[in-house]
């Protein structure tokens, strides 16, 4: 019986830690790119600046 709980605890936590870790994990991924789109813009544009 104690192993049955044991396996349904286990179960019900790597499910919760899979339903979150991935969504936030995407998330922190997406802000990633959105902000080295915007310093490489920056980056690009402070050296065009700079060349002119």
């Amino acid at each position: 019986m104690s192993r049955r709980i044991f396996a349904a605890q286990l179960l019900l936590t790597a499910t919760l830690l899979v339903g979150l870790c991935i969504p936030l994990g995407l998330d922190a991924t997406r802000h990633d790119r959105a902000l080295f789109g915007l310093r490489l813009t920056a980056s690009t544009d402070a050296y065009a600046a700079e060349v002119k």
